[in-house]
């Protein structure tokens, strides 16, 4: 008996010696990943309060409203943008990164906070785009300060009331994502997963992100991943949104506003209104789309066929770009 209870010990004491060590590592790893996104961004004390942000390249400048999660470093996505002649402004929504939460929890509240960075930097006006759960505050940037908008760009956004499924809100994975512990220890690994099996990583997010059946998936993880261009592109969309301890005070504020959003008076815009969005999108549904386009005055459609809310990856990803690229050298 006194036998089975030292085997039993052991095993314990060893299995937290192990949890441990993989907490220091992971522990180190999200020190070393905060510490270098601090220093590719700069703080803007604007009128409304601290705002963290990135300005990259020259041109028409682009005001970018990222997803969730995310932050400024979603900006570094559209490196493509800047080679075409076009300035990014990407900035960390409250409660990302670096911009604090307090004071900026509603859409108003954002709008207004990026209307300061806008004059921080001296710039009168840009092409607003929104992105997936940036969409919301976008549209109401856009109601509120039209005088500063040459025109929008929607990407797979939110246009209304965005209900996340009861697995995300309340599984017990989920909670666990969003504590100090598992966001970090799953970061970790997702990070890690990115360098040693991004294939198998690619189809993951395929299997949440689309409406594919399984047959497409395999097909078009296989066609992906041979592409070095936007197998890297994938990788640092994904982390971008790691580590979590960084990023989940502006997630679960989302996640709430997005359950309360109230209907936009989206005929109000008088700007057009670009929008690239999935039939195949799982995750922001193509009744987003519809909404804006049966609801606003001026719209364009950019049906994408790549990989459902991916829309900056897939087959058709160039005529994308070309399209959205148009689109801004056409209104500006």
């Amino acid at each position: 008996m006194l036998l089975l209870f030292i085997i039993f010990l052991s095993i314990i004491i060893g299995l937290l010696v192990v949890f441990g060590i993989l907490f220091i590592i992971a522990g180190l790893w999200a020190k070393n990943k905060i510490k270098k996104l601090k220093s590719e961004s700069e703080i803007a004390k604007t009128s409304e309060g601290k705002i963290e942000y990135v300005v990259l390249g020259e041109g028409t400048p682009l005001l970018i409203f990222h997803g969730a999660p995310g932050g400024y470093d979603q900006g570094f996505l559209m490196e493509n943008f800047v080679e075409n002649g076009f300035q990014v402004i990407a900035f960390s929504r409250p409660g990302y990164l670096r911009t604090p939460l307090n004071g900026h929890r509603s859409y108003n509240q954002q709008a207004k906070l990026a209307a300061s960075l806008l004059d921080h930097l001296q710039i009168s006006e840009c092409v607003i785009v929104g992105l997936s759960a940036g969409g919301p505050v976008a549209l109401r940037f856009v109601l509120q300060y039209p005088s500063k908008v040459i025109s929008i760009i929607l990407m797979s956004a939110v246009t209304k009331k965005y209900i996340p499924s009861d697995y995300q809100s309340n599984s017990l994975l989920g909670k666990i994502y969003l504590s100090n512990l598992g966001g970090v220890l799953i970061g970790y690994f997702m990070s890690l997963s990115l360098r040693k099996w991004p294939k198998r990583v690619l189809k993951s997010f395929l299997k949440l992100e689309t409406t594919f059946p399984k047959e497409t998936i395999n097909e078009l993880t296989k066609e992906i991943s041979k592409d070095p261009d936007q197998m890297n592109w994938f990788k640092h969309l994904v982390e971008t949104t790691i580590p979590l301890s960084a990023r989940k005070e502006g997630l679960k504020n989302d996640i709430q506003i997005l359950s309360e959003l109230e209907t936009l008076p989206l005929g109000y815009i008088e700007k057009t209104i670009l929008i690239v969005h999935s039939k195949n999108d799982a995750d922001v549904e193509f009744s987003h789309a519809q909404n804006i386009m049966e609801r606003s005055k001026n719209t364009e459609f950019y049906e994408s066929h790549g990989l459902g809310h991916l829309v900056w990856l897939g087959l058709d990803r160039k005529q994308m770009y070309e399209k959205v690229f148009n689109f801004i050298r056409k209104y500006n």
